[in-house]
């Protein structure tokens, strides 16, 4: 019987172990085939418990807690970003699940619930700034308190606020958000005292001149916090729990190992560099960082070895390796603004037309319109006096003294807010600097490693460190506008993301190799090893010098025998010296000449560039008033009939419109820059149109007998050209020819595919490739070597200005032959001119002519068009045209206007000005409508624009351009296009 009921037993305890492993595989099976669970977990800046990391996660203890968890319980974590004050709101109100990182306290588990285990133990401890002293909390009295706002150490029963209160202290707080806000508090003197948690205290306050105290309070367990009526509350607490649980008990498991790994002081930034290549941004930061683009910075340029733009023009030192790395890691675009003097890019930062600077000092009176980071560098304060000046031991003994100091600096806004000392103001530390120097000061204050740079670089002999000003280590922040409070904290997060190697890496950069105090054994060893060797050599030195003695007075002699030959045969080689030297000078001489003959042709590059842009700025206003000149006859006529007696005077009015829109043509010519549309051309073929033209007939006609003979290429190149510009050049540089030869000669035109001429290939002018090269030449009289230089010069001319021409056209040819990327060369005898053109060859095929359309292809269906433009003139005169063509018309008079219009209405297509002063440009108006309204088609209308503006535009989708004064058929034909297209 009892054999029976053992087997009964031992067969019960195997289905029950059979039971339970199929429960738990079917388990395991359900697991790793379910889905995972998204959970939402809250995060914010707290080093080493919590802090912004990278991969798209934050790291530190609580979230490689949670991330271990997660693994084994198939969560998906989604981490939302925020302040501790957000992430509290956030869990109360249930949008996150679970909040990290929270100090249990009877007030908050009315609000929250907690897990029952507590990750650790942590606790409050007291730091102060250098030179205050601490003991006890009654040493706090009169004392100015740094404290994080909404911290358990802060107003919780047992925060720093009630003990305070309940002993009677007398002091005032100063709330920050967060705990690296009020390291920084003490770091700039606006607080005496700072309290933080012991862990964020032990890994930064080595980035800070901050001393901890012996007064440590309110300990407290940190939990993880849950909603109080979140669903998955109940499930979460649980789970966290029973993994903390497991992990107290099991010293082994992965949760233990985290824990003690940060508690043991292992650094936060011992993260490897591959996990280090961007930074966690929230939603709201990207999309502040999407809607600035370029952020402009502006640099201190004697700053060095800290800032400063170096020969190459280039931004250098400590700072713009940070610049570049946070460029890199937070996807943003610091562009310097360079060309300023740094009491211009203060003043320009105040007014907010520079948005960051990246290396400055904290000064109270900046903060009116700076906010600061977290300091990145340091620096010592220094007194520069000359070296003969009495001795100077520290602030106290200037007192009467004549001090420098550089203006808008900080250590000028440092003097001004801590002491009464009579300071000299000077726009830059060089003037600063040379003041001290030529005896205009005393002495001046700047920064230790800054100064002594200058004072080498200067090669200044007479100026010495006198004494610090205080002991206090200064510290570098980058200040941001105060109106982008979003960025400071962005760059908070870029600059915690710098481990400390890349910091040692850039401060090697800049700096000599780092000395620490004291020597290793290893060091003293060899050095003792040294000195023993040199007294060695030297007692070596000596016995071979004595023993050797004697034999250099026998040689004394011999060699005084050799001295009288040899000057022999230095008065010979003085000789050929002398020679050598005279035909140095022959050379440099001949240098001398070609470097004034280049310099004679910058100056003319200079001045045809000036003559130029003069020429363009009167063009834009000449086609605005032409506008009306040229376009309302096109409208007249339409309506006239063909018998009508003011055909005629409308007839000559568009005419003589048109002249004058010729000759604004030839100023935006010589004006250069202006957009032309080119396209591949066979010049044979323009060169036989123009010689069959009206036009040259007619200047033929007055010269009948002047031959006209032509040498053309069969095989010729095509050239990428704007058809009329070239026609322009054709017919300016004949008729020059057939004024310089009078009644009779010959006027010869050749083209031919390369070389270009020995001028050309000597000067360097054109990089190899395929040219067409065009010569025009002539039997006249020839040009005189004083004209010849000035002959491309805009109104330079020998001619009656007004009745023989413009004066304009040699310089139209100079400037089209250049904006086309080709050269022209001019040479001269009393036998005849030459003018050589080489222009480049292009491998593109000749495009078809556009056919002509009838007036009747130009009318719309009603599609609405929206007109921009600043001139009142040219808003009516294209108003009118499209209405009459049957288009629906708005117009406004800047782009401010069209951006207000836009967001209320659409429209099919935008007619925009590309020159609207003093407003938003074409360009950057058309950027805006493309946020507004994506795809929005539109042309540009210009009188007057530089090539890279249209460019631009037309690369963000705008269509044809169109240049003022348009007529009724260009208008209509650029609408069709850019409405079908």
């Amino acid at each position: 019987m009892p054999r029976t009921w053992f087997l009964i037993c031992i067969k019960l305890i195997v289905s029950l172990i059979l039971i339970s492993s199929f429960n738990l595989l079917h388990s395991l099976q359900e697991t790793q085939g379910a889905e995972p669970r998204v959970i939402r977990v809250g995060c914010y800046d707290n080093p080493p418990k919590l802090y912004g990391g990278t991969q798209k996660e934050p790291r530190g203890i609580f979230p490689e807690i949670i991330e271990d968890i997660a693994r084994k319980e198939n969560w998906q974590l989604e981490w939302v970003d925020g302040t501790w004050e957000q992430g509290l709101a956030r869990l109360e109100s249930g949008e996150i699940d679970i909040m990290p990182d929270v100090a249990y306290s009877l007030e908050r588990a009315q609000k929250y619930q907690f897990s029952d285990e507590p990750v650790f133990i942590n606790w409050a401890i007291l730091y102060t700034r250098a030179g205050v002293h601490i003991e006890s909390l009654f040493d706090l009295t009169a004392k100015k308190i740094a404290v994080m706002r909404g911290s358990i150490h802060t107003d919780s029963q047992e925060g720093i606020k009630k003990q305070t209160q309940e002993f009677g202290i007398d002091c005032e707080f100063i709330e920050f958000d967060s705990y690296a806000e009020v390291f920084l508090a003490l770091q700039n003197n606006l607080a005496d005292v700072g309290v933080v948690n012991r862990l964020f205290g032990m890994t930064s306050q080595k980035l800070y001149d901050v001393l901890p105290t012996p007064v440590v309070f309110n300990p407290r367990h940190l939990k993880f916090a849950f909603p109080p009526r979140g669903e998955l509350t109940p499930y979460l607490k649980n789970t966290i729990d029973k993994h903390l649980r497991a992990a107290r008990n099991h010293p082994e498991s992965g949760i233990h190992k985290i824990i003690q790994s940060y508690l043991i002081g292992i650094p936060i930034n011992s993260l490897s560099e591959e996990s280090r290549p961007k930074v966690l941004l929230t939603p709201e930061e990207q999309s502040w960082i999407d809607a600035h683009p370029v952020i402009r910075i502006g640099v201190d340029p004697e700053f060095a070895p800290f800032e400063f733009i170096d020969k190459n023009n280039q931004y250098s030192g400590y700072a713009s390796d940070y610049v570049r790395i946070l460029n890199e890691r937070l996807g943003l675009n610091m562009e310097v603004v360079k060309g300023a003097a740094w009491k211009e890019i203060v003043t320009m930062a105040e007014k907010g037309e520079i948005d960051v600077l990246p290396a400055v000092g904290y000064a109270m009176e900046r903060s009116r319109f700076l906010a600061y980071t977290t300091p990145y560098v340091g620096f010592y304060r220094m007194i520069f006096c000359r070296t003969e000046a009495p001795f100077i031991s520290g602030i106290h003994d200037v007192k009467n003294l004549t001090i420098a100091v550089q203006a808008k600096s900080s250590h000028s806004a440092w003097l001004m807010e801590n002491t009464d000392l009579n300071l000299h103001h000077y726009d830059t530390l060089e003037e600063t600097i040379r003041a001290v120097s030529e005896g205009k000061a005393d002495i001046f204050i700047g920064n230790l490693a800054v100064g002594t740079y200058w004072i080498r670089k200067l090669n200044i002999t007479n100026l010495r460190v006198a004494a610090p000003v205080s002991l206090e280590r200064q510290l570098l922040h980058m200040a941001v506008r105060k109106d982008w409070p979003m960025l400071v904290g962005i760059l908070n997060k870029g600059l915690a993301s710098i481990s400390n190697e890349e910091t040692e890496e850039i401060r090697n950069r800049w700096t000599a190799a780092g000395y620490s105090v004291g020597l290793s054994p290893r060091i003293v060893w060899q050095r003792i090893g040294l000195t023993l060797l040199m007294a060695a050599v030297a007692i070596g030195i000596f016995w071979y010098w004595n023993r050797r003695l004697n034999h250099e007075i026998i040689l004394r002699k011999k060699a005084e025998e050799k001295l009288l030959e040899s000057q022999d045969r230095l008065a010979d080689r003085v000789t050929e010296r002398t020679r050598e030297l005279a035909e140095a000078n022959i050379s440099l001489q001949r240098e001398y000449k070609e470097k004034q003959k280049l310099q004679e042709r910058i100056h003319r590059l200079e001045k045809m560039e000036a003559i130029g842009l003069m020429a363009g700025c009167v063009a834009h206003d000449l086609n605005n008033i032409l506008g009306g000149i040229v376009s309302y006859p096109d409208l007249l006529l339409i309506e006239l009939p063909e018998d009508s007696p003011m055909r005629p005077p409308l007839e000559v009015i568009k005419r003589s419109g048109k002249r004058a829109a010729d000759v604004v043509t030839d100023l935006l010519t010589v004006a250069r820059g202006v957009t032309t549309e080119k396209k591949p051309k066979n010049l044979n073929v323009l060169i036989n149109e123009f010689l069959e033209s009206p036009e040259f007939l007619m200047v033929k006609s007055s010269h009948p007998e002047i031959i006209c003979a032509t040498d053309l290429a069969e095989d010729l190149y095509l050239v990428a050209c704007s058809e009329i510009h070239i026609r322009k050049c054709l017919m300016n540089l004949l008729i020059n020819g057939f004024e310089a030869m009078g009644s009779k000669g010959t006027l010869s035109i050749q083209t031919e595919n390369g070389p270009i001429s020995e001028y050309q290939k000597n000067n360097g002018v054109l990089p190899h490739g395929k040219y067409v090269v065009l010569r025009i030449s002539d039997t006249g009289p020839g040009i005189s070597d004083e004209d010849i230089k000035h002959i491309f010069e805009p109104f330079y001319s020998r001619k009656i200005i007004g009745r023989s021409g413009t004066g304009l056209g040699l310089a139209v040819v100079w400037n089209t032959v250049h904006d086309h990327g080709g050269t022209i060369h001019v040479s001269s005898s009393s036998s005849g001119t030459e003018f050589v053109i080489a222009l480049p060859a292009t491998e593109e095929l000749e495009s078809e002519r556009p056919h002509s359309r009838d007036a009747a292809e130009l009318l719309g269906r009603g599609e609405k068009i929206l007109v921009v433009d600043d001139e009142e003139q040219q808003r009516d005169v294209a108003r009118t045209m499209l209405t009459s063509m049957g288009y629906t018309v708005a117009s406004v008079g800047s782009g401010e206007e069209a951006l207000e219009y836009l967001r209320t209405q659409k429209v099919d297509l935008v007619i925009l000005d590309m020159i609207m002063e003093p407003g938003l440009s074409g360009l950057m108006t058309y950027e805006y409508i493309l946020r507004i309204a994506p795809g929005q088609k539109a042309i540009i209308v210009s009188g007057f624009s530089r090539n890279d503006e249209v460019h631009k535009a037309q690369q963000l989708g705008a269509g044809k351009y169109i240049k003022k004064p348009f007529t009724y058929h260009q208008l209509g034909m650029a609408v069709k296009k850019a409405l079908a297209g």
